[in-house]
């Protein structure tokens, strides 16, 4: 039955990689995954460098005359102060009741050498507004270093210029603390930011595994899926136009003498297979390796660096994640779910006879594919953390989420198995079907199949 069934396979293997598109794919996506993750990594260190070197320069401003237009209360901005931010920790502020004799004051102050200039509060429909005004003769080139200071701190500013005393202004000027405690450490005292802060590794090792974990289980499956998707719109179509091939170049009677039908179809189908495998193979490489050289290529410009990404990295192994069974288990899934989208293609390509009725044909994976992507998508699977049994029973969205679960260890033993055994006999059941369509009709001339012949077909091996 299966006579020649390798030389089939082999056949379709090459001429599927030996395609340009196929190899310029391949190459591009993984020079991507080679070399995108260390442009990233390098902008994030510098980032998060800049971040640390960044503080809130002095405006220059000796003094400044305040005209407040929020509230008749008297308000003393020298409460400001109070904020103790260095470079503002020592102005002066004087209220006045229009803007003209502020800046007739500020040009005065200004022509006897100090640095004073105009503030100016105000509200419009939009809420709080303040603006500086400068003397024309001022030289402080750094005044608008007053703006990023206004803005820090807008709230304690706008509450202040609506009239509170000093006193409540205070209170609502003091930084705010929020201590998060276990209960061993309530009855201490200790906070798990003092645990955290006294360099404990185990409690931090625990935090960040936690917190990671917790983005994983969303990140790991959601790109799982978006993956899958387009790895079926992708290669299936290229498995229901090989099979009507050589239908429609009317070859099939020569090839018939040499090689059975059924042998002919599996071949086909396991050699498309292989290599969108051999691909994605390609593709994870290039991935693994890409994320350690800009862990490395980062670590060496940034030693200091804080960045979470390169410290899971790092301490990928000893957080438990990615045990080589689950990532096989995850793998396997992967691999039956893309054989059995394929054999669904397959189906398609069986029942047609040119490779146009092929195309019209693809309707009865994309249809199965895009109901199974938007059940997954907004059945509230993704945002829940933990995968669902019904996803898992379904072996049309298993093969969407389950490979993402599975390598996390983020799904019980027992839908796991449930996953794997669904799937197995749902893809068998298919490439069966597929085999026994492409056989029986595989010198059809008729009319094109309808549902109930197609149907016939599978149980009967007749038309």
């Amino acid at each position: 039955m299966f006579k020649n069934f390798g030389k089939v396979l082999k056949f379709t293997f090459k001429n599927m990689a030996d395609t340009m598109t196929f190899k310029i794919m391949t190459i591009v996506v993984a020079l991507v995954l080679l070399i995108v993750p260390s442009i990233v990594f390098m902008i994030m260190g510098a980032n998060e460098k800049k971040d640390e070197k960044e503080t809130l320069e002095s405006c220059g401003i000796e003094s400044f005359y305040v005209v407040n237009k929020i509230s008749d209360s008297y308000v003393d901005f020298n409460a400001l102060n109070y904020l103790n931010v260095d470079g503002y920790n020592n102005i002066k502020y004087i209220n006045e009741e229009n803007v003209d004799v502020a800046l007739r004051h500020a040009s005065e102050n200004v022509a006897q050498g100090m640095k004073t200039a105009v503030l100016v509060f105000s509200k419009e429909d939009n809420g709080f507004v303040s603006e500086i005004i400068t003397p024309d003769d001022l030289d402080a080139p750094d005044v608008n270093n007053f703006n990023t200071f206004l803005t820090q701190y807008e709230s304690p500013i706008a509450i202040m210029a609506s009239g509170l005393s000093i006193e409540q202004i205070g209170v609502v000027a003091t930084n705010s603390q929020v201590k998060t405690y276990n209960e061993t450490g309530f009855n201490s005292g200790v906070t798990k930011d003092d645990e955290l802060s006294n360099g404990k590794k185990d409690v931090m090792d625990s935090y960040i595994r936690d917190k990671i974990i917790e983005v994983l289980k969303f990140i790991i499956p959601f790109i799982n899926l978006l993956v899958f998707y387009f790895m079926v719109l992708l290669y299936c179509q290229s498995v229901s136009q090989s099979l009507v091939l050589e239908k429609q170049n009317k070859l099939m009677d020569t090839i018939l003498v040499s090689i059975k039908p059924e042998a002919l179809a599996a071949g086909k189908l396991l050699g498309l297979n292989l290599a969108a495998i051999a691909q994605i193979v390609i593709w994870t490489i290039s991935g693994f390796v890409g994320f350690g050289a800009a862990m490395l290529i980062t670590e060496h410009f940034y030693p200091d660096n804080n960045l979470i990404a390169i410290y899971f990295i790092k301490h990928m192994m000893e957080y438990d994640l990615f045990k080589p069974l689950n990532v096989l288990a995850g793998i396997v899934i992967l691999v039956l779910g893309f054989m059995l989208y394929s054999a669904l293609a397959a189906i398609g390509g069986s029942i047609s006879t040119t490779r146009e009725e092929a195309a019209n044909s693809n309707y009865i994976f994309i249809f199965v594919l895009l109901a199974s992507y938007f059940g997954v998508l907004y059945g509230g699977v993704l945002s829940g953390g933990d995968c669902a049994l019904w996803t898992a029973a379904i072996p049309f969205t298993a093969a969407l989420v389950v490979p993402g679960y599975a390598i996390l260890g983020g799904i019980s033993s027992t839908y796991l198995i449930i996953s794997l055994v669904t799937t197995v006999v749902v893809t068998v059941a298919l490439v069966f079907a597929s085999g026994r369509l492409y056989t029986t009709t595989s010198l059809y001339k008729g009319n094109k199949i309808t549902l109930a012949k197609m149907l016939k077909t599978i149980f009967t091996g007749e038309l």
